[in-house]
């Protein structure tokens, strides 16, 4: 067995956490998942800059070109990249980035994109990150976990790798498994139509993480930490806490949206 596989099969427990949180069933009316998906959009904007990170650290991405850092690790990643940038369409015959397909989920859903859209503004115009994930008015729980995704971009390339691997790519099946039994349910059962772009979100990546990304994460992971000792310290540490940081994320949202 692969290190990254022990150290994902360690983690069982907290990704335990994230399939029985109590977010999901307390998403029980339409509001709720409008404001749901009002939050979350930011987190798939992160896990975007976060895979761009990654791919910047492996390859040439400036010209003049240079060959790549580690050719074994790009060609692993550069299959994920692409289908996260430029994924088919719901209509099965036009391309966009994760990132948009949530966008047009939450606009069929109903759901305000006022927050991301001034966000995404103020980055336009030269604002930080940091900066503009302030200025823009989102909730703090939400600013806190984004910052902590940007905090791992200090890091070496197999901690931020880890941050990917563990924090998103190990918990989005299990994850977007249990937001659809709750779609899916009773309580949504007159909005289908209107929650398509976001049931079709979750399932492509129920099938993509699970069968491919995942996969090629962990042998990136091996790839790039060998038998160092200390990396794969490093990339466990930083795997217990990306997922933390997700349970402590969901547990705030369930708080707020408690208040609809």
């Amino acid at each position: 067995m692969s290190r990254a596989q022990t150290i994902y099969d360690g983690l069982s427990g907290l990704i335990g956490q994230v399939l029985s949180h109590n977010l999901y069933p307390s998403i029980d009316n339409l509001k709720k998942m409008q404001r749901y998906m009002e939050y979350d959009v930011f987190t798939c904007w992160d896990c975007m800059s976060l895979i761009k990170e990654i791919y910047k650290k492996i390859v040439s991405v400036e010209s003049p070109w240079f060959p790549p850092r580690d050719a074994y690790s790009a060609s692993l990643f550069c299959g994920i990249i692409a289908e996260e940038e430029s994924d088919i369409c719901p209509d099965g015959k036009t391309y966009a980035s994760h990132f948009d397909l949530y966008l047009d989920a939450m606009r069929q859903a109903g759901a305000s994109t006022k927050c991301i859209d001034d966000f995404m503004k103020r980055l336009r115009n030269g604002e930080s990150m940091l900066q503009a994930l302030e200025l823009c008015g989102t909730k703090s729980f939400v600013q806190q976990y984004v910052a902590t995704t940007l905090g791992f971009f200090k890091l070496e390339v197999h901690q931020i790798a880890a941050a990917f691997a563990f924090g998103r790519e190990a918990i989005a099946p299990t994850m977007f498994v249990a937001f659809l039994e709750n779609v899916r349910n009773g309580k949504f059962t007159e909005y289908q139509e209107q929650l398509q772009g976001i049931i079709y979100f979750c399932d492509r990546h129920i099938d993509l993480d699970s069968s491919s990304h995942l996969p090629k994460m962990l042998q990136m992971l091996d790839n790039l930490c060998g038998n160092d000792e200390q990396k794969w310290r490093e990339v466990n540490e930083v795997a217990i806490l990306s997922i933390q940081a997700k349970i402590d994320y969901f547990t705030q949202m369930q708080l707020d949206l408690s208040k609809i």
